[in-house]
């Protein structure tokens, strides 16, 4: 975050030095100038630069967590190498814990397929209900018990419980 900081720190004493810069002409000249409405334009301009500048790691944050929130971790955030290392730094972090994400999920869809192909593979009848009743997996031998057919691939039940 060293340079972070430090475009910061430079970006505060410009701003600074123009608004005393604005100061200095109002008190000493009485009346406003040219130089003074093109010095509150800079400061202005100015202003809004140091607020974009600062408020680029927010955003980029709210972007990691909405992508965590809503499962899509299929954004990339780029270098920024204009920004300074630090920003590499923190684009190459948040890329590195989406993929972090994306291979935990497909660890879990894996575990899930497995466990659907063995659950399938029981000559037993196997039934889960969810806490309201619902029927939420059901194998092949239960499916042919109840007189429903093979349904190798069934994990939910062709009706639903009422």
């Amino acid at each position: 975050m060293k340079n972070f900081s430090l475009n910061i720190l430079v970006r505060t004493v410009l701003l600074t030095s123009s608004v005393l810069l604005v100061g200095w002409l109002i008190w000493v000249e009485k009346r406003t100038t040219l130089g003074t409405v093109l010095g509150v334009g800079l400061v202005g301009l100015q202003t809004y630069l140091l607020y974009q500048y600062a408020t680029t790691i927010n955003r980029k944050l709210s972007r990691l967590f909405e992508s965590i929130r809503y499962s899509d971790f299929a954004i990339k955030f780029r270098s920024d190498d204009q920004r300074g290392d630090s920003f590499r730094e923190l684009n190459q972090q948040f890329n590195e814990v989406l993929e972090a994400f994306r291979a935990a999920r497909a660890e879990k869809e894996a575990n899930l397929q497995y466990l659907n192909t063995i659950v399938q593979q029981i000559n037993t009848g196997l039934i889960s209900l969810s806490h309201d009743g619902r029927v939420e997996l059901v194998n092949s031998a239960a499916l042919k018990m109840l007189g429903r057919g093979s349904g190798a691939n069934s994990t939910k039940p062709p009706t639903k419980r009422p």
